[in-house]
């Protein structure tokens, strides 16, 4: 089993849809689209993260910096960072 993760975050809209017979559950928004397209572009047992999820865990994990990249729906190429490892931590009481 090979896995691979787009992750972003931000704002967006999650609500019920569909009808009173088959309901479905989704989220709109920018962070939602994000996510999808690093998703895809994410190879097997790869972790794409958007700059903001970069930016608030680089103290706490690795990553490699993957330039901009041209996404649909995204007016400017979008940085990816690349999700090489995370650093474990033991915490005392």
């Amino acid at each position: 089993l090979a896995v691979h993760v787009g992750l972003a975050m931000g704002e967006v809209v999650a609500s019920r849809v569909g009808s009173e017979r088959r309901r479905e559950y989704t989220v709109v928004g920018e962070a939602a689209n994000l996510a999808a397209r690093l998703l895809g572009q994410a190879r097997a047992d790869e972790t794409l993260v958007s700059e903001e999820i970069w930016r608030v865990t680089s103290r706490f994990a690795e990553y490699e910096a993957l330039g901009g990249h041209e996404l649909k729906g995204f007016e400017r190429p979008v940085p990816v960072f690349r999700l090489k490892g995370y650093y474990r931590f033991h915490f005392q009481a």
